[in-house]
């Protein structure tokens, strides 16, 4: 289960540094640079072994950045796939999406929590984007290098009440500790505690460690997503199971994409 290699390039500090805590957080992908700017290309963007370029296509500074940083990918010996990300949908950038090395194009706010799953898609040799790119591809009449998979990070998530998904968030997604949310929410950490219990219920981890539901079996409604992360999923469940990792299960359901 060799991880995924991924370099980010993003001018937004702050997007930047979301992405790596999902990436960080996911057990399939490991962050082994990042840069803000064309300035100054990182030594590991040229001495480490990088599987995806994780590319931001706007910078409101600098409008050839992104066409550098190809060209740059382009001269490198062992080239990474890239997958191009931005705030709203572009056609010029659609359209220059043809060299090989494309692996996609998703919209920051529509992949929301579920990037790294669009990041083992797109290592896979799949196409990847996000609705609002199918919608202009139909519009412009952009023929896709292979037939794209779109993603959204929009799934209903679990049937969690506001309280228990705020907490979710804050203790499982962005991996608090637990006094922190029972601070910021004005709760008692047995409050928090209980949030969290009550999340990993209606989640099914218990039901998965200790009655031995299968990938298959839990996703039975989902053939679409089965077809498309089927092995991650079982490699999944098979470095949870043994120790019963609650947090680490629990991050992966919880970022799991719709499949459109």
């Amino acid at each position: 289960m060799a991880e995924i290699r991924v370099f980010i390039v993003e001018d937004d500090l702050y997007a930047r540094d979301l992405m790596g805590l999902l990436l960080r957080r996911d057990w399939r992908t490991q962050v082994i640079g990042e840069m803000g700017s064309m300035m100054d290309i990182p030594p590991a963007m040229e001495e480490e072994r990088i599987d995806v370029v994780l590319l931001d296509t706007e910078h409101p500074a600098d409008a050839n950045w992104a066409k550098r940083l190809i060209d740059k990918i382009n001269s490198m010996d062992r080239k990474p796939v890239v997958l191009c990300t931005g705030s709203f949908v572009s056609k010029k950038v659609l359209e220059g999406l043809s060299d090989p090395i494309y692996r996609g194009y998703i919209m920051k706010s529509e992949i929301g929590y579920s990037l790294a799953w669009a990041v083992a898609l797109a290592t896979n040799t799949s196409w990847v984007i996000t609705p609002s790119v199918e919608r202009m591809a139909c519009e412009s009449g952009f023929a896709f290098p292979a037939e794209p998979v779109v993603l959204s990070g929009d799934r209903t998530l679990f049937g969690l009440s506001p309280q228990e998904m705020e907490v979710a968030r804050l203790g499982i997604l962005f991996n608090m500790p637990r006094d922190n949310p029972a601070h910021d929410m004005n709760r008692s950490p047995y409050t928090v505690y209980e949030y969290i219990s009550n999340s990993y219920e209606k989640m099914g981890i218990d039901e998965i460690f200790d009655m031995n539901v299968s990938p298959r079996e839990y996703f039975a409604g989902d053939q679409r997503f089965i077809e498309h992360f089927g092995k991650h999923i079982d490699q999944l469940w098979d470095i949870t199971k043994p120790g019963k990792d609650k947090d680490t299960l629990a991050f992966h359901l919880m970022t799991i994409p719709v499949i459109h």
